[in-house]
């Protein structure tokens, strides 16, 4: 399988948007404070795919299209788009921009193999250790 790291990081975002936001409707009536004030800054938008950010940006639905979402999004699009004019921003935009820690991400490596005959299928082999 040749997937980049920065292709992994970007899938493992969204599905920490999708969950972080599920959570928060599911465990708190009242999901939007504690959304944009605790939730929405542990998210790192600029590890997120182009195509989860676009569907943030088009959802409907009010309270996760906040102005502090839109704002994040379209500074990650830009910085995204323009990489070269973020060199001689990077002094102003760090006191705007919210500083979130590196995670530490511990992927195990796979191994896929297909068959066609007898019958298509596809065995996945993972490198686990006795205690996992």
């Amino acid at each position: 399988m040749d997937m980049p790291l920065a292709g992994i990081e970007a899938m493992i975002e969204d599905t920490v948007y999708s969950f972080l936001l599920e959570w928060a409707c599911m465990q708190y009536p009242e999901w939007h404070k504690l959304w944009s004030s605790r939730l929405l800054p542990l998210v790192r938008f600029s590890h997120m795919t182009w195509s989860k950010l676009h569907e943030i940006l088009t959802c409907s639905d009010d309270g996760v299209h906040s102005e502090q979402t839109k704002k994040l999004i379209t500074d990650v699009l830009l910085h995204k788009a323009y990489p070269a004019h973020e060199q001689g921003t990077i002094e102003a935009d760090t006191t705007t921009r919210c500083q979130v820690p590196q995670r530490a991400y511990r992927l195990k490596p796979i191994k896929v193999v297909e068959f066609d005959r007898p019958c298509p299928q596809v065995i996945v082999y993972l490198d686990l250790t006795h205690e996992e």
